[in-house]
């Protein structure tokens, strides 16, 4: 196939002529190339052609703003759990860091006590023997 060869717009927007070796850049840049909304790792599901999206942008302006504060509030709550799973695996490896001594007199303080995280909190649940 010869890429000089001219063809028409996919998207049918009327540029004539383009080059097969330039298709793709021309899609890059066509109004009636379908795109995806910026806000869509956010959540909005909307599909349009890029001449669209200005408006789109602008009338969906509090929905996105919604829609991004539910994704932050979920992000949050992982880093909140995140960051308590650390600091139960960073007391068990000092635990296992010490002398054996050390070690199994706080295994035994752990026996009475274990850490159990629900929901991104941890909680101290008495030890089931």
């Amino acid at each position: 196939k010869c890429p000089s060869y001219p063809l028409d717009c996919p998207n049918e927007c009327g540029v004539r002529g383009i080059k097969r070796a330039e298709v793709d850049q021309h899609r890059n840049e066509c109004p009636l190339e379908p795109v995806e909304c910026p806000f869509k790792e956010a959540g909005c599901q909307a599909r349009l052609v890029r001449n669209e999206l200005d408006s789109h942008m602008t009338a969906n302006q509090q929905q996105h703003i919604l829609t991004l504060m539910a994704a932050f509030r979920e992000v949050k709550a992982e880093l909140r759990a995140s960051k308590t799973m650390q600091e139960v695996i960073a007391t068990d490896v000092a635990i296992i860091q010490q002398s054996p001594e050390k070690q199994s007199s706080d295994l035994a303080l752990a026996s009475i006590k274990s850490h159990t995280v629900k929901n991104g909190v941890l909680w101290n649940t008495p030890y089931a023997v």
